[in-house]
């Protein structure tokens, strides 16, 4: 009896592997507008896997993955992975991380990354990561990029990151980059960094610093 549920486990490791594969093998295929979606075509591309381990003894690492990938008529691409990764032993070393992809008539390649740490222990080091990329038919090359570090047992070493693309059709490569530490225990050290070019059809070449 344990030898043929041992043979049926993993019968249906290798066909989850399978399926996994080819929705794999979709994502990364070019986005081909003339392409005829079959039937077969819209099912592997409709696979759901989600894979979960727990060490329910003590708790500890704890993963969640989900993958999905859908492809409709108004949405084509359409994949959302998330990964989380728990020690819950002591609420340390708490890790998200979401990655979404869509390609739909109106937004083209829209891409948010979001990656969060936090040791909720003493509630140090947190830390936010956000990747933004848009590509529409009045905005290109759209980015915004976030990026936060937090130490909040005495609300030191704060740093913000933020910095933005644009390529409009009135406004071509502009950027704007803003760095900023501030270390608020004595409000000490102070700084803020602005980085701008602006290049458009009556001002070309613009730099602040």
């Amino acid at each position: 009896m344990f030898q043929f549920l041992l043979a049926v486990q993993q019968r249906h490791h290798t066909e989850l592997r399978s399926l996994v594969k080819a929705v794999r093998q979709d994502v990364s295929e070019p986005l081909s507008t003339s392409r005829t979606e079959t039937q077969s075509d819209f099912t592997r591309r409709s696979v759901a896997e989600t894979l979960q381990n727990r060490d329910t003894s003590g708790q500890r690492h704890f993963r969640t993955e989900t993958l999905q990938d859908r492809d409709t008529s108004v949405q084509r691409h359409f994949r959302t992975e998330t990964l989380q990764n728990r020690d819950t032993s002591g609420q340390r070393h708490f890790r998200t991380e979401t990655l979404q992809n869509r390609d739909t008539s109106v937004q083209r390649h829209f891409r948010t990354e979001t990656l969060q740490n936090r040791d909720t222990s003493g509630q140090r080091h947190f830390r936010t990561e956000t990747l933004q990329y848009r590509d529409t038919s009045e905005q290109r090359h759209f980015r915004t990029e976030t990026l936060q570090d937090r130490d909040t047992s005495e609300q030191r070493h704060f740093r913000t990151e933020t910095l933005q693309y644009r390529d409009t059709s009135g406004q071509r490569h502009f950027r704007t980059e803003t760095l900023q530490d501030r270390d608020t225990s004595e409000q000490r050290n102070f700084r803020t960094e602005t980085l701008q070019d602006r290049d458009t059809s009556e001002q070309r070449h613009f730099q602040y610093t």
